[in-house]
């Protein structure tokens, strides 16, 4: 009976919410006039305890806060990307092979960023190909290179590896070891009269303007 009761009193409520009117017979008319008001307001209570208990405690809006990485396991940014020709990439890979083959792509992508800040100094050419060939001619004439390489034509039969180009697609994304303009076979101290030192990586010195 209590079923039946709370079956119409459903019923009910839903066509008083959704305002239709409907006519029914005459015993549930009867049936639904004999239900006391107190009972109609415990059953619509019981109702809706009993949806509330089909989630997990109350609902609560769930703000999700944004996830940083923390500062310091950030990569460190770099510069502005560089663009390459074919030719200029090629050029500081068979470059970097010849001067810095055995130290790694560290060491070649070091040679590549004293090219590339050449470049980017007023006092030396404006393009890769001129910084790479420069050279200067003595009382004699004979001409002096500015890389050793070239001098004696190691350049031209340099095979880079995967290491020159992984050092230059490092400099391409703007990653440039600041500043040093020139290197030398560590030992040679050559070009501290024209240099400061900067630092030494395996068997070359790099060196700043002073």
């Amino acid at each position: 009976m209590r079923k039946l009761k709370g079956m119409l009193i459903t019923a009910g409520m839903l066509l008083i919410l959704s305002g239709i009117s409907l006519q029914v017979p005459e015993e549930a008319q009867t049936l639904w006039e004999e239900i006391p008001d107190e009972e109609i307001h415990t059953y619509i209570q019981e109702k809706e305890q009993t949806e509330d208990m089909a989630v997990d405690g109350p609902v609560q809006e769930v703000e999700y806060a944004e996830v940083r990485q923390p500062a310091e396991e950030l990569p460190p940014a770099a510069g502005k990307v560089i663009e390459l020709t074919y030719d200029e990439a090629t050029e500081l890979k068979k470059l970097a092979t010849a001067e810095a083959e055995g130290e790694g792509c560290e060491g070649q992508w070091l040679v590549m960023s004293v090219v590339w800040n050449r470049v980017q100094d007023p006092e030396y050419p404006s393009t890769i190909h001129e910084v790479i060939n420069q050279y200067g001619v003595t009382k004699e004439g004979k001409k002096i290179y500015q890389f050793s390489c070239v001098a004696d034509g190691r350049i031209e039969t340099a095979k880079p590896s995967g290491d020159s180009g992984t050092a230059l697609a490092r400099l391409e994304t703007g990653d440039v070891s600041p500043g040093i303009i020139a290197f030398e076979v560590t030992g040679t101290d050559i070009l501290e009269k024209w240099f400061k030192f900067a630092f030494n990586y395996k068997h070359h010195n790099f060196f700043t303007k002073k």
